[in-house]
């Protein structure tokens, strides 16, 4: 498998895309976000696509993993054979209220080396950006590059929602134009 092959992302509006795009969600409402993510979700899980949905707050695990159950049947097998994973931001990027780079991206490279064991076909995350305050995002666009330089050239793809009436536009415009190596980027804003 190539990483240029075309993929299903199960977001109707974009259509296949290679492996390492790079999709960057601003959304409105918890049912834009949990429409978007759910399709997502559940089309790497029909393509044999590891998933890991890191959930923030408001939406918690078990919104993210009702909605799942309403569109995938086979959830509960899914979850059981740990084809998908729900864990909460706060969890998943905080240790003790701080945030560590370098923890964070070990984590990540545990997740991609597991997915490549078991024979899954890549890997398909989605991390939303609700637990960053304002005075973290300039630490966590540096995050994101080094976590893009990490992977760069596995069979990855990411979705990265955000609530967009929180952030200005300025910070909009540094989260869309981060440098993304071999990567492609998709921006979509979802709004009722």
């Amino acid at each position: 498998m190539s990483t240029t092959e075309m993929r299903k992302t199960g977001v109707d509006v974009v259509g296949d895309m290679p492996w390492g795009t790079h999709f960057c969600l601003f959304y409105e409402t918890q049912a834009d976000l949990l429409e978007t993510l759910v399709s997502y979700c559940k089309a790497g899980l029909e393509n044999q696509e590891f998933c890991l949905w890191v959930v923030a707050e408001p939406l918690t695990g078990e919104d993210a993993r009702h909605a799942l159950k309403r569109a995938v049947p086979d959830l509960d097998q899914y979850l059981a054979d740990q084809s998908i994973e729900i864990v909460a931001a706060r969890d998943w990027y905080l240790q003790d209220g701080a945030f560590d780079l370098n923890r964070v991206i070990s984590g990540w490279n545990e997740k991609l080396a597991s997915a490549s064991a078991r024979g899954y076909a890549g890997v398909r995350v989605t991390g939303d950006t609700a637990w960053l305050e304002k005075k973290d995002w300039k630490d966590f666009c540096e995050y994101e590059e080094s976590l893009n330089q990490a992977v760069s050239g596995l069979f990855t793809r990411a979705i990265h929602p955000t609530a967009d009436s929180r952030l200005s536009v300025t910070t909009l415009q540094r989260a869309v134009t981060l440098p993304l190596p071999r990567s492609g980027r998709v921006c979509l804003a979802r709004a009722r």
